[in-house]
């Protein structure tokens, strides 16, 4: 064996480590995207951030079992010890810290094996972040819209075709569209709205308005809030409860709870493109919690 092992060259370190932190990223992913929450594409930034802290104990634990990783072993690297020794997991720790030096050792191959090697290494890596970073945050949106189909079992999943969305509803909607004159423009805005009640206590909403070219210069946060501002302006005896800025699926949002009296609006406006969208909720305000979070998470963007 030790005739055949060599110094390992840092290139070939930093390229099994790549690996290693790539293929454990996507289990990460993987695992978050069967998680009953929606996560951010900043949220994935942040572990990929925290990837190596999470990889170095397990690390440890596959170098001091088996002296190699699923990178050292696609590079053809193992790691010893000066004596050619299996490292223990104390060293391998510490390796994997940058606190102790690495005694790391490659097989002499040839030409071929190396270019297979490196096609696999190129491969692996790309694949790993390809997938996890566009791939799985698009699964984890399916999944949760299982999630909410469950829970609110008996609803119907209703398929909007001039939009392309999809959304689960207590039952058929209603819709009625209505046209009014933009103040700052000639355009004559069309405000369309899908309906269904509940026990004829709780009302789900879903309401979408194409906004006019000339406010594509407007940022999505300034959009949403001059949005809220006219909905709570054009409600009668509506006070404005409270507001967040937050996302939907990847896409900005605005929450928004709205007392009307005797009467609660709770909801969400979502802006996709150029088209404003209103997910929402009206209820009395004694009654207890209704779906609306479930209602608000199965709302899809199915096609363009």
């Amino acid at each position: 064996m030790k005739s055949k092992l060599k110094k390992a060259p840092l290139f070939l370190r930093v390229c099994a480590r790549a690996i290693d932190y790539s293929v454990f990223f996507l289990f990460e992913t993987v695992i978050l995207a069967f998680l009953p929450f929606y996560f951010s594409d900043l949220f994935y930034l942040y572990a990929a951030f925290i990837t190596p802290l999470l990889w170095i104990p397990l690390e440890a634990y596959l170098i001091s079992t088996w002296g190699e990783t699923p990178g050292n072993a696609m590079c053809g690297i193992v790691i010893r010890t000066g004596k050619g020794d299996k490292a223990n997991y104390k060293s391998a720790l510490m390796k994997g810290c940058f606190l102790k030096r690495s005694e790391a050792y490659s097989f002499s191959k040839d030409m071929m094996f190396r270019l297979t090697q490196w096609v696999m290494v190129v491969g692996t890596v790309v694949a790993c972040w390809g997938s996890s970073i566009l791939g799985v945050p698009l699964i984890s949106q399916y999944t949760n819209v299982y999630k909410s189909f469950v829970s609110i079992s008996g609803w119907m999943d209703y398929q909007d075709f001039n939009k392309g969305f999809s959304i689960l509803f207590p039952s058929y909607p209603e819709s009625n569209s209505e046209n009014f004159d933009n103040p700052h423009t000639r355009d004559v805005l069309t405000y369309n709205e899908l309906k269904s009640c509940e026990n004829d206590k709780v009302c789900y909403t879903v309401g979408y308005l194409d906004l006019p070219r000339s406010w594509r210069f407007a940022g999505a946060k300034t959009l949403l809030k001059g949005a809220l501002e006219i909905v709570v302006e054009h409600e009668k005896n509506a006070d404005l409860v409270s507001s967040q800025l937050t996302r939907h699926q990847r896409n900005p949002a605005i929450d928004f709870e709205i007392n009307k009296g005797k009467t609660v609006e709770k909801g969400k406006l979502v802006l996709i493109g150029r088209t404003l969208y209103r997910l929402m909720v009206t209820q009395p305000q004694s009654y207890p919690d209704s779906n609306l979070q479930p209602f608000i998470d199965s709302f899809q963007l199915r096609w363009s």
